[in-house]
């Protein structure tokens, strides 16, 4: 059993060395595509040098890319948030849920009857509950 946990650690170590060395690589290549724009660039704006017809091409094809790509990293970290408020307001509904069946036990406890249909008065409940448990 020991064993399989061990191979079993050692396999997700493994797995997020793979993954991570494979999100370094396309960090590199696009580092490498940044600085061969940032160069194309340089070149036509500092010495007003035309640029050739491969090198226009060059530059729109890796200024395509490089935009698409800040643009799904935009999209990612959009849908990341996203996911996040959901969660949280997951929580917090449940959260919510927890309080009040809390505060109904409370009351059903120290007998407090509230008008139906409506919320129940905190501060008359708290009232209620000091005077059941003999508090003033």
């Amino acid at each position: 059993m020991k064993e399989q946990i061990q191979q079993a650690d050692f396999t997700e170590v493994e797995t997020q060395e793979v993954e991570q060395t494979e999100q370094e690589l396309k960090e590199a290549a696009l580092k490498v595509k940044y600085d061969r724009f940032h160069e194309l660039d340089a070149k036509h704006k500092a010495e007003g040098e035309e640029l050739s017809a491969e090198e226009l091409s060059e530059i729109k094809d890796l200024y395509t890319e490089l935009l698409t790509h800040e643009h799904k990293q935009r999209i990612l970290r959009l849908e990341e948030e996203i996911t996040s408020r959901r969660e949280a307001a997951q929580y917090l509904r449940q959260r919510h849920e927890t309080a009040g069946q809390f505060i109904n036990v409370i009351a059903g406890i120290v007998g407090f009857e509230g008008e139906e249909g409506k919320e129940i008065d905190l501060a008359a409940l708290v009232e209620k509950a000091k005077e059941a448990v003999g508090c003033e």
